[in-house]
């Protein structure tokens, strides 16, 4: 395991072995998958907008061991990257990027909304070698794009700030899955 800190990003290269990854996979495909969604400002209403974001996901349900495993994993790179207070979580995300699926450019918070997303996390599922495309890339706070094909690597975790910019390239061959979830808490002190 190589833990890089390349800021303000956090990355833990083949964090989680293979078989972990495997299995969660397995609990994954059982849940109630369903083409993915956007909300509006007001987090009150989903809508479909295959501009922005075509995926599908599912939520693991609160308590699940998958979550105890990535929220550990969050809580110990917050205490050394940003010692954020972080004071809820939402369920974990699984999600499924097939051929021609993608995540545009977006931020996992909105100045708008009551809900006050603090850090990001996502855990890479697949082994690389069966998608094509589907590349997570951030961009750091003056602009500049991080991107590393390591963050592809089979259960790797990016732990990132919800405000920056982010994406998931489109599929263009397989399927990639991952995890995500998100923790908030008060304004960024």
């Amino acid at each position: 395991m190589k833990s890089v800190m390349q800021h303000p990003v956090v990355f833990l290269d083949s964090y989680l072995d293979n078989d972990l990854c495997d299995f969660i996979v397995k609990e994954g495909k059982k849940l109630k998958i369903a083409e993915a969604a956007i909300y509006e400002k007001d987090t009150s209403r989903k809508v479909e907008d295959n501009s922005i974001r075509k995926a599908n996901t599912a939520f693991f349900e609160r308590g699940h061991w998958v979550e105890s495993i990535v929220s550990s994993t969050l809580h110990a790179i917050n205490q050394t990257a940003w010692q954020a207070i972080i004071t809820n979580t939402e369920n974990i995300q699984f999600g499924v990027y097939g051929q021609g699926e993608y995540y545009g450019a977006h931020r996992d918070i909105d100045l708008a909304t009551p809900i006050n997303r603090k850090l990001s996390i996502t855990v890479q599922l697949t082994d690389p070698n069966y998608y094509k495309g589907g590349d997570f890339v951030l961009w750091n706070l003056d602009g500049k794009e991080l991107r590393n094909d390591e963050w592809r690597n089979k259960g790797s975790i990016l732990v990132f700030p919800s405000f920056l910019k982010h994406e998931v390239e489109k599929v263009t061959k397989g399927t990639r899955m991952s995890l995500v979830q998100w923790y908030s808490g008060p304004e960024w002190k």
